[in-house]
């Protein structure tokens, strides 16, 4: 019986028929609550707005193409007598109905339930409901969910915690634990990261609980050291969480050097795997065969829209008139790794489109504490900016403490790194006017302001929560997905699995970092303004400065979550 049914909500004392409703209709129904900023009419659905704030859309649909009856394929096959072209093995159909068992292996689109004593997998045939009949009688009756549901005319951050509180409807976190798995690197090099991330599920997990947990259920985060990364530590790491901890999710931050070979031990599992590594392979992997890698999201754009998004920002600061270009050139400054790479070339590539040259391609290698090579080759042609997408924080405070000295009239733009405290504090002053992206973290809004507050106070002021953010958001949109799913399901249920990642794949979130929708097939996020036009749909792809290296980086754009204005950087000629 699946987490979370309708028989075991009444059990618990549920007497809310519009809860049991949904347990009953949910995996016919979905329900999409949109949040849209009124700031720009152009974007706003023709709806009435509830208050000036926001418009809260709901919709309730089931887009899902249906199969006819007892038309279900497993591993490419086919039922006997036709329906399909697959050549998968003999003796799973049963035109009947009943349950076939078939030996050891992971079906694709069926519905399954183990069976450990046997070893063997079920297939059990899906039912089949009046789609239109059920559609009506939520239509009919979306006004009285909306109300009950504490969502109209509310922010973004309260929607998603007052569904989830009304879908547990009153229930307390007081059952079995739900195992919830962050693959996470708790020593090397990444380990700072590693620690915010691990703080970040930790937070997500005590606010659900406070909620009633996912259905009256708790998570209990359990966590493995992915050490140096790479696969022959992700591998390993991974496959404790589902064979000795047996996770029902794993959410992470990211992991790199391993690429996309950890996503078959996911996909052999079939549990969600919900990750930031902010990689394109990620796209190719799952989007050439979603139905294997059904369960695997990225809730983050690909690396690649760091190159584009350069280009646009620039451009826009040049045409704006914050900032005078002396020339139209770029210098590009990237270390071997292959994330760093990726968004070099797509810079590289790209440059003309936005009416700029590359005067330099440099690459280094990594780690690297003398720049003076480097520097010298920018010094003999100066270019407008200066983009370096080799992104470990203390390399790049180096170059600037090196930079500064002799600098030339460039911007100049650095990945990632600066994010971390160690940049600004081993570069120092040296550090102030220095821009830097990211795709993925907290923003520096109301919601993300307090989410900062929420989490130094627990873990203190020296935490990072711009990269904790990552993990904190995804745990709790997977929540939201599984309680409307019915519950979750542990490494094996891909009946119950395929249902909460149904959920995931259709759900618009609001979080702390921004807006997460998965685009199909390859399930990644989208980046706003480079990738989506419409800051309802997309990610937004920040970009900060250091103006005071004392304190976090400002953000400078994009509109409408700005909160600072662009400094020209103090080496710069006035």
């Amino acid at each position: 019986m699946p987490v979370g049914n309708p028989k075991q909500c009444q059990d618990r004392g549920t007497r809310n028929p519009w809860i049991i409703e949904i347990y009953r209709r949910i995996n016919h129904v979905h329900v999409h609550v949109q949040r849209i900023s009124i700031k720009d009419k152009s974007l706003t659905p023709a709806l009435p707005a509830t208050r000036d704030e926001a418009i809260v859309a709901a919709h309730i649909y089931d887009p899902r193409p249906r199969r006819p009856r007892g038309e279900h394929r497993l591993n490419g096959a086919s039922p006997p007598g036709g329906g399909g072209t697959g050549t998968g093995p003999p003796g799973i159909w049963n035109r009947a109905g009943e349950g076939v068992r078939i030996p050891h292996g992971r079906p694709r689109a069926g519905a399954v339930q183990p069976n450990a004593r046997k070893g063997t997998m079920i297939i059990k045939r899906r039912g089949t409901r009046s789609e239109e009949g059920a559609r009506k009688r939520f239509l009919n009756s979306r006004r009285n969910f909306l109300k009950g549901a504490g969502l109209a005319g509310v922010g973004a951050a309260a929607m998603s915690g007052g569904l989830l509180a009304e879908i547990n409807d009153g229930a307390r976190a007081e059952g079995e634990p739900i195992p919830v798995g962050g693959c996470v690197p708790l020593t090397g090099w990444a380990a700072a990261d590693g620690l915010s991330f691990k703080s970040g599920l930790e937070l997500a997990c005590e606010e659900i609980n406070a909620m009633g947990g996912i259905l009256g259920r708790p998570l209990a985060p359990v966590f493995e050291d992915s050490k140096e990364q790479g696969a022959d530590n992700i591998i390993p790491a991974m496959q404790r969480l589902i064979d000795r901890h047996e996770v029902h999710a794993i959410i992470n931050g990211y992991n790199t050097g391993a690429v996309t070979a950890e996503y078959d031990t996911i996909a052999d599992a079939g549990v969600p795997y919900i990750h930031h590594n902010t990689d394109i392979v990620h796209h190719e992997t799952v989007g050439n065969d979603p139905e294997t890698y059904f369960s695997i999201f990225m809730a983050d754009p690909a690396e690649y829209w760091y190159g584009e998004g350069y280009l646009k920002f620039i451009s826009d600061l040049k045409d704006s008139g914050k900032w005078q270009a002396p020339n139209n050139k770029v210098a590009i400054v990237t270390g071997s790794q292959n994330y760093s790479v990726v968004i070099a070339n797509a810079i590289r590539d790209s440059a003309t489109k936005y009416g700029w040259e590359v005067s330099l391609y440099e690459t280094v290698v990594v780690p690297i504490s003398e720049w003076g090579p480097t520097l010298q080759k920018i010094r003999n042609e100066p270019p407008a900016a200066i983009a370096i997408t080799h992104w470990v924080p203390q390399d790049l405070a180096q170059f600037m403490m090196q930079f500064v000295p002799n600098p030339t009239n460039s911007l100049v733009y650095m990945q990632y790194g600066p994010l971390l405290s160690a940049f600004r504090e081993i570069g120092k002053e040296a550090t102030n006017g220095v821009l830097f992206a990211t795709v993925v973290g907290a923003l520096q809004d109301e919601m993300g302001q307090a989410f900062f507050e929420r989490f130094n106070a627990k873990f203190g002021e020296s935490a990072s929560p711009l990269t904790g953010s990552q993990p904190y958001d995804s745990c709790h949109y997977w929540a939201i997905a599984a309680a409307m799913a019915g519950g979750t399901g542990g490494p094996g249920d891909f009946d119950q699995n395929e249902k909460v990642c149904d959920r995931i794949r259709r759900m618009i979130y609001r979080g702390v970092q921004g807006t997460t929708a998965f685009v199909p097939p390859y399930q990644a996020a989208r980046t706003y303004p480079t990738e989506t036009r419409d800051p309802s749909l997309g990610m937004p792809h920040q970009f900060l400065q250091v103006q005071n290296h004392l304190e976090q980086g400002k953000l400078i754009a994009p509109s409408p979550y700005e909160t600072s204005a662009f400094q020209v950087p103090p080496w710069i000629d006035a």
